[in-house]
């Protein structure tokens, strides 16, 4: 029985992973910090409710399990920053990323109280992180240097022991990344042209999340936020990289969208199902322009138009095709569209029916384009 009982218990200590400490930690601290911020609150009904909270909430916390369990987390804490300080070889331009580091590297120091010693060791170890990753710097340079091309006639040259994605951030290579470079998606993928034989293995880490979406088993499709090549490495970026600006439309043309058929071509090995579309066309008075603030500005556009529009796209599903487009616009533009079924349907928010055109086939619309009829 005891022996059972110590192979469950070793069972379940190895399906913990760093994610769940991760959260476990946060949430103990999450814990104390309500406690504090309750217990200051209780200043608004009166300094002795305070008092007695101060009381209560130092008992809680200094009882001997709970402050193992506390300043564990805060030691846990401490570690994963201070290991993430030394890990990451790159951050992005925005500064969000080192903010984002520092303050989570103050919260021990915040935290555990004013004791002198215990910020002073803490100190001490920031500092050998940043002394380790001067000194990880210089043997990189010395270990060599490989170049990385990104199969459309870019080519950067890096130390040994950065990832690709890191790689690209150092050099300004648009690359697209969601997660901060932390294997929580796949939006870095690339594919590796030539041998893979020679690069390093994928950790579990690496093939979970191109598991999922049914990649995981091409050996020649990595992460780039995990991929450290050791040698040189060409490699085709999977995802397009979002680096147009808010306000491109204004300053030229743009490349709106793709063939659709190249385009499921090109990914024919990443996608179980191919790529599907569906457009509504409509008219209308609209209000055009940038909504938001600084670096997070989006051109949109505002009115009935746009809803109908957006109304008649979600239809394509339904009407099993590619484009709907209204009686309305097929009248105001002076088009036959004889040729094409028309539909009686129900907009959201229109009391009556509205008629339209379903378009089984994009392709089908082209002439529009040579300024012909339909």
């Amino acid at each position: 029985m005891p022996e059972a009982f110590q192979t469950a218990a070793a069972t379940r200590l190895r399906g913990i992973s760093l994610r769940q400490i991760r959260l476990g930690r946060r949430l103990v601290l999450l814990s104390y910090l309500i406690s504090h911020f309750l217990n200051h609150a209780l200043g608004n009904i009166s300094i002795i409710a305070m008092g007695a909270g101060v009381a209560s909430h130092a008992e809680f916390w200094q009882w001997p399990p709970i402050a193992v369990v506390f300043y564990g987390a805060a030691a846990t804490h401490a570690g994963l920053g201070i290991w993430a300080l030394f890990e990451r070889r790159q951050f992005h331009h925005r500064a969000i990323e080192p903010l984002q580091l520092i303050l989570g590297l103050s919260i021990p120091v915040l935290i555990v109280g004013p004791v002198v010693g215990m910020r002073l060791g803490y100190f001490g170890l920031l500092g050998l992180a940043l002394l380790g990753r001067a000194v990880r710097s210089g043997v990189e340079r010395r270990v060599g240097i490989i170049s990385l091309s990104y199969g459309h006639d870019r080519i950067v040259r890096v130390p040994v022991g950065l990832s690709v994605l890191e790689a690209s951030l150092r050099h300004r290579v648009p690359h697209a990344s969601v997660r901060g470079g932390r294997a929580r998606c796949s939006t870095c993928r690339i594919r590796i042209i030539g041998n893979t034989g020679a690069l390093p293995a994928a950790s579990a880490r690496e093939t979970y999340v191109p598991g999922r979406i049914g990649v995981g088993t091409d050996p020649s499709i990595r992460l780039a936020c995990q991929l450290r090549p050791t040698a040189d490495l060409s490699f085709v970026q999977l995802l397009t990289p979002h680096a147009m600006s808010a306000n491109a439309h204004a300053s030229g043309p743009s490349r709106i969208g793709s063939h659709i058929g190249d385009l499921n071509l090109a990914l024919q090995h990443d996608l179980p199902d191919p790529l599907r579309f569906g457009i509504g066309i409509h008219s209308g008075e609209v209000i055009i322009g940038d909504i938001g603030y600084r670096d997070h500005l989006v051109f949109t556009a505002l009115g009935d138009a746009v809803n109908v529009a957006a109304r008649l796209q979600d239809m394509t599903k339904d009407l099993a095709c590619e484009v709907i487009v209204s009686e309305d616009v097929c009248r105001t533009a002076g088009l036959v569209a004889d040729q094409f079924p028309a539909r009686q349907v129900t907009i959201r928010g229109r009391l009556e029916p509205m008629t339209v055109r379903a378009v089984a086939d994009a392709r089908m619309l082209s002439p529009l384009g040579a300024g012909t009829q339909l």
